[in-house]
């Protein structure tokens, strides 16, 4: 039984969920990888329904745990790229937050509750909603308060926080360069602290 409480979009698009693996092979195939011959059609299979928006391929907080294990940030890089093409940033909800709808829905199948009072949208945008979060950076004045709608209301203030938050997603994918990696480590940096966390 689907939970009422979680809303998924209405096709088209269908909604297609690659592991981790499948997205390796599509980035293989892009970059002309001697493995990635056998899945050239594969990818532009991919890619042509995701141009005529018949799918999308989300991502979850899983490819964001596994891309911070790859160890080469070129592959990061090609694998990133291959995502954010074909999943556009869309990101299925935290499996925590899908887990309560779930149980939820169980018991007030079981005591017929009274449904749900709130709803949540399976897919977003980024990796805040991945990770229950609100997705995106916000603006905050000197007192801390969200001033985000106040900010994108002054001139083209909303294209530089549309960049940001590009700029945000593609970095949260592809991870630290080499040559950043001993000046990040001495902040605390630990590329598999979300792993940790996670497992």
């Amino acid at each position: 039984m689907w939970p009422p409480a979680l809303l998924r979009p209405s096709p088209p698009p269908e909604l297609v969920y690659l592991d981790m693996n499948h997205w390796i092979h599509l980035a293989q195939a892009a970059t002309g990888h001697p493995n990635g011959a056998t899945h050239l059609e594969a990818l532009e299979t991919c890619k042509a329904a995701r141009a005529s928006n018949t799918a999308l391929f989300p991502l979850a907080a899983a490819h964001y745990f596994e891309m911070a294990k790859i160890k080469d940030p070129g592959q990061r890089r090609d694998v990133a790229a291959v995502m954010e093409e074909l999943s556009s940033f869309a990101t299925l909800l935290d499996r925590t937050t899908v887990m309560g709808v779930e149980l939820r829905a169980a018991l007030d199948a079981v005591t017929g509750g009274p449904g749900p009072t709130i709803t949540v949208a399976l897919l977003g945008r980024g990796i805040g909603p991945a990770f229950g979060m609100r997705g995106g950076l916000r603006v905050r004045d000197a007192n801390g308060e969200d001033v985000t709608d106040e900010f994108v209301a002054v001139g083209d203030n909303a294209s530089a926080l549309a960049s940001a938050n590009l700029s945000l997603e593609r970095a949260m994918l592809a991870g630290p360069e080499d040559k950043d990696l001993a000046a990040l480590a001495e902040r605390g940096y630990d590329p598999l602290a979300a792993f940790k966390v996670a497992q």
